[in-house]
This record gives C-alpha cells, structure tokens and sequence, in this order.
C-alpha cells in the first residue's frame, strides 16, 4: 500500500473524526460512454463495484473496499488508489457477483477496448473509436482508461498464472513458504475465504470474452505500439 502511494492517502482517516455521510447515489452503468475523462470514468465505476460489493455477504474485501470510498471520490488522489484498487474490485465482481455483475464487468472493458465499434476521424487527424466519441471522451483520456483496462487484465492473468504454478510446485511436494501458505490457507479455509479455484477460472473466462485481438486493436487506436 505504501510503494502504491495508497496508505498516504488511507492512513489519515484512520485516526480522524471525519464521518462521511453516504448519500450521494452511485451511478449505473455502462460507465465509459458516458463519461467526460478519465478519472469521471474510473471513479463511477469503482464506486459501482464497491456498493455492490458492500451489499454482497459473500464479498471477501467489501470491508476494505468501502473503507475507501471517500478516497476514490478525489480527483487529485484518487485516481492512483482508485487504479490500485480496480484489478481487486474487477476480481471481487467476477467472483462473488451474481451473472449480470459479471457480464457487465465484460462488457465496461470492451467497451473502452472498443469492441464493436469501428475507426473514425478526430481533431487533429488522430484515430479512435465511435464508443471514444460517443463517451466524449478525447483522445489522450481515452488512452489512459485504455491503459488501465489492459493493466487490470495483465495483473488478472499474472495473478493466475502465479497460483495455478504454485499449485503445480504443492503437488510436486515442493516445501517453498509460498507453498506452505498455500496449505495454511486451504485448512482454514471458510465461507469468505477467497476462492482460488474460481477465481483461475473466473479469470480465465474473462481472458477468453477480451481476445488478444480486440487489446491489439485497441492499443493501435491509441497509439499505444
């Protein structure tokens, strides 16, 4: 939390008097088509996640979650604690969201992807997307929620790739502290403990609704070679 710049931001609300009143409703999706920026984008929709992972029991970090809902609002810190927040809250909704969470997730990313659009002109003879349009979202805007959608799938896949290893390293009999961890948390594991085998397949699942070629796509509309 620290290296990520998120505790400077969280820490000062643990010792304070400050209370924060929720009444503000958060917005319904889609989310990329409507917003303006990058961060108006970034933080409806995390806000989204974190509402409805606060109502979901199942949810194992809801309670983190809503604990930086305040931090997410701000335009000039929240962005960067809203990014390190996004790759969990994407996970949190794949796992323990109900189907139209999940598809809705999908779909919040292929949309900033642009999926299904195809290329017209913009100011200044550069290259993008009727959905960048019709957010009214420019260009540059455009490329960093593009950014942030591939950062969430890079960390997803990593993620992935790092426990089913570390299932192959237990099954081998390997004795690493990772492995034992492993173990540790298999025996105790409980109704809120975060599931690890649905989470590799939840995560594969999403892999195969963004395909390699719509992250190309997306990446050379944006300039992003």
């Amino acid at each position: 939390l620290k290296k990520a710049g998120v505790l400077d931001v969280v820490e000062p609300f643990w010792l304070s008097n400050y209370k924060q009143a929720d009444t503000a409703v958060a917005k319904k999706p889609p989310f990329f088509r409507k917003a303006t920026s990058f961060f108006e984008w970034l933080s409806s929709w995390c806000r989204s996640m974190v509402t409805k992972s606060r109502q979901n029991e199942l949810s194992r970090w809801n309670d983190f979650f809503f604990a930086c809902r305040s931090a997410i609002r701000s335009e000039k810190a929240g962005a960067g604690v809203a990014e390190f927040l996004l790759p969990l809250l994407v996970l949190d909704t794949i796992c323990f969201g109900s189907e139209s969470d999940r598809q809705g997730t999908i779909q919040e990313m292929l949309d900033v992807l642009g999926a299904t659009s195809h290329r017209v002109s913009t100011a200044g003879g550069r290259q993008a997307s009727d959905n960048a349009a019709s957010s009214r979202m420019d260009y540059d805007e455009r490329q960093k929620a593009v950014s942030a959608v591939f950062m969430v799938i890079d960390t997803l896949r990593i993620w992935a790739e790092h426990e089913t290893e570390e299932r192959h390293r237990v099954s081998r009999g390997g004795t690493t502290s990772s492995s034992r961890r492993l173990r540790s948390s298999k025996g105790s594991e409980s109704s809120t403990s975060w599931p690890s085998d649905e989470s590799i397949v939840q995560i594969d699942d999403l892999m195969k609704a963004i395909p390699l070629s719509v992250c190309a796509r997306a990446a050379a509309e944006v300039g992003m070679h």
